[in-house]
Formats: structure tokens, sequence, C-alpha cells
């Protein structure tokens, strides 16, 4: 198994988990971590979600030979494109994740101001909208992370990202990225109950109907009992629905 999206408490401000610890949770279950530390200047003003990627290169290189690859993942931001793409073109990553976390000026994850006076699904739809726009612009990413980052922290009483209504958008979102090479990510932050699984399959089908045919498996761990989380459970539905999970070593794309 690979763990392609988790942080480090040293270089992710919101990320309680030492590196050691990622060290004996890859050894006692067989396990290859890429670490994927923030990276979103759009936070800039508050110094937070961003490293030095030297000091991180510096403090982290040493442990690849122990089957743990380094990685980062991009805030997707218009603003800040130029100083994205020098990020990735200056350092020698293993892996570019890519999220968004922002529309606008509106932190989706934090602020609500994002959500106010909007329905549910407009909210949702203009989140996948953004994503989109970013996709056309950012073509030097390896994957998309949590394309329904949304439905995590949004304050609906029923956060879920439900397929039929949001088909259109996320088959344009999903079009996009396989044209462009760009490997999806089945994050498991959200396998956190029946519904939300089955509603996730769906999108996974969909993808796989569009032509998608790799996929990334990360838990997104902030906390170590979140490592590898439900991942028993996602590979078998990448096993039943015909995907194929992949990491990436030097920007180039392994078979698991």
């Amino acid at each position: 198994m690979v763990d392609s999206h988790v942080h480090t408490k040293k270089f992710s401000c919101d990320s309680l988990i030492k590196i050691e610890e990622y060290l004996q949770k890859r050894q006692e279950d067989d396990l290859k971590i890429v670490i994927t530390e923030h990276m979103d200047l759009e936070y800039m003003s508050q110094g937070v979600f961003v490293f030095n990627p030297k000091e991180y290169f510096n403090h982290y290189d040493k442990f690849k030979k122990n089957n743990i690859l380094l990685g980062i993942e991009i805030g997707m931001s218009e603003t800040f494109f130029s100083e994205n793409m020098e990020i990735i073109r200056q350092n020698p990553f293993d892996f570019v994740l890519a999220s968004v976390h922002f529309v606008g000026e509106f932190d989706v994850g934090s602020n609500r101001k994002f959500y106010e006076k909007k329905q549910k699904i407009d909210a949702y739809k203009e989140y996948i909208n953004e994503t989109i726009k970013l996709i056309d612009i950012y073509q030097s990413i390896d994957a998309l992370a949590h394309f329904d980052f949304v439905a995590r922290y949004s304050p609906y009483e029923d956060k879920e990202l439900y397929f039929d209504d949001t088909k259109e958008e996320i088959s344009n979102l999903f079009t996009k990225m396989i044209m462009r090479g760009i490997v999806l990510e089945f994050n498991t932050k959200r396998l956190t109950n029946d519904i939300s699984v089955r509603e996730y399959i769906k999108f996974l089908k969909l993808y796989k109907e569009l032509g998608g045919m790799y996929v990334t498996t990360g838990s997104d761990a902030h906390y170590l009992d979140n490592i590898a989380y439900k991942f028993d459970l996602a590979y078998k539905i990448l096993s039943h629905l015909g995907l194929k999970a992949v990491y990436f070593k030097n920007r180039n794309m392994e078979y698991i």
C-alpha cells in the first residue's frame, strides 16, 4: 500500500505527526509514504500553510531510503500561479499533488462567508467550477487532491456531495484532468459512512467511464491514527471498478 497524501508537524502547521512515527508505521504495515506538505500561498498573510523547500529537503532527504518519498501539496491559485510554478520547477519533488482550498478570497474550509446566502448545490458547483478553471491553468501537476473538499467543512446540515447534483460539473472536471494526464486522488478521508462511500463510488465509476485509468490513494493524514485510513476498503473498490492504483517517484508514475 502507498499513502500518497500525508503531512508532518515540522512543515505543515496543522499536523501533529512526526516523521519518525511514519517510519514506525511504514515498518509495521509494509506501507510506502509520500509526504505532501502544504504550500498554499493564499495564506501568506497569516504565515501558515507554507514551508521552506530547501529546509524540507535538507531535513527529510535522508529518510527516502526508508520508502518515504518527498512531495508537495500545492494550493492552486490564479494569483500565485507564477510563484507556484517556480516552486515546482526549482525543487526535486517526487510528487506534485494539487488542491483547491480557496474560491476567490474565501477559504472554503474555514470562512463561512463563502457559503452565505447560497444553497448547498450552488456553493458546491461554484467550488467545482473554480477547480475546473484552475486545472486549465495548472498543467505541471501529477494529481488532483480531494475534489470533494468543499463537502468537508461546509455549514450545511447534510454536507454530502451527491453525484446526481453535480454530475455535469464533475464530468467536465474529470474530462479536463484525463485530457491533461492529471491523475485523480482517491482521498479516503470522507469514507466515514455508507452514504459517502456510495456517492464516492459513483464518482469513481464516472471517472472510469470517461477514460480515467489511474488513481493515487491518500489518507490526508494529519494525526497518527489517520495514516492509511480505510485503505483496505479503497483498494477493494478500485479493484472492483478496474482502476489502477499508482504513486509517483521522481515525478514518474509507478504501479502499486
